[in-house]
């Protein structure tokens, strides 16, 4: 895409997006602290270990966006409002790319490390359920007449 038209587009589109962001990184952080408060007391499980390491992604990927491509967006920004093209136009688009790849890679993680902490929940409330249903450990007659 040309300087031009992609100046036009993030003068539009950066006003609509830049407050959600906001909003979505703190209901992200928030909802990763509730789930850790409400299952701290399984701190040595997968599922814990899952979701403290998915909000160690999410920061970083705050940390990323603040020191990195919105640097970026500023001088974009400006360019926007002046109309002149940055002399270093090309390595400011590289360098926007590489950060974008980083955060593709980061959420990625991020999301599957969530997952994986979902996985592990409903695992252990599977296992739970069917330690409570029959203490001990000894196979009921429903259990006889059911392939597992």
């Amino acid at each position: 895409m040309p300087l031009e038209q992609y100046l036009e587009f993030y003068r539009v589109a950066e006003p609509l997006f830049e407050p959600k962001v906001r909003l979505i990184y703190l209901t992200m952080i928030g909802s990763a602290i509730c789930w850790l408060i409400l299952r701290s007391r399984k701190w040595r499980s997968f599922e814990f270990i899952c979701v403290v390491s998915a909000l160690f992604c999410l920061l970083d990927e705050i940390i990323l966006s603040y020191q990195g491509h919105y640097k970026i967006n500023v001088i974009l920004r400006e360019a926007g409002r002046t109309g002149t093209i940055p002399s270093q136009w090309l390595s400011l688009r590289e360098e926007w790319t590489q950060f974008m790849f980083i955060h593709l890679l980061i959420v990625t993680a991020g999301f599957i490390l969530i997952l994986m902490a979902l996985y592990f929940y409903i695992e252990g409330e599977r296992k739970t359920s069917v330690e409570t249903k029959n203490p001990g450990g000894h196979p009921g007659l429903n259990s006889l007449f059911h392939r597992h």
